[in-house]
């Protein structure tokens, strides 16, 4: 149950994403994120094309923080900063076997601090997009057979 549930939750992320409102989203992903295979090459292709469209739309941001940048202090799960529709900010932390809303002025300020010193330590738009694009030619698009 416990994982249909998740599942669940995802998917009505993705619907609202594609809604006629969707929210303003700026996202830093690791370049292991880009680099590791999850499925057969098709699928890495497809889930890389479908990243490379959201890299600089006007409601999406994307950029990859790049192996050479060494160590960063949110390695280790995934950062949501959420600005709420009363104005006020949030900072969710998730990462393998914890959870945490943050919802104090101060505390949502440091998990602020840490983004913006990765968002400045990231690859730039167009840097990411080539970084995505150089590692889709490692996988086999699905109208393309394998040589």
């Amino acid at each position: 149950m416990w994982l249909e549930e998740r599942v669940n939750a995802r998917m009505s992320r993705q619907d609202r994403l594609h809604s006629d409102a969707p929210p303003y989203r700026w996202a830093i992903i690791d370049e292991s994120v880009l680099r590791r295979q999850m499925g057969s090459g098709e699928c890495t292709y497809k889930q890389l094309a479908r990243l490379l469209e959201q890299v600089d739309t006007p409601d999406s941001k994307v950029q990859v923080m790049p192996f050479s940048a060494g160590l960063h202090p949110l390695m280790g799960g995934a950062l949501n900063l959420l600005t709420l529709p009363d104005g006020s900010t949030v900072a969710y932390e998730e990462g393998n076997e914890t959870a945490h809303l943050y919802e104090d002025a101060e505390a949502v300020k440091k998990w602020r601090r840490k983004y913006e010193v990765l968002r400045a330590n990231s690859l730039s738009l167009a840097e990411s997009a080539e970084l995505i694009r150089k590692v889709m030619e490692d996988h086999t698009p699905c109208d393309t057979p394998p040589s």
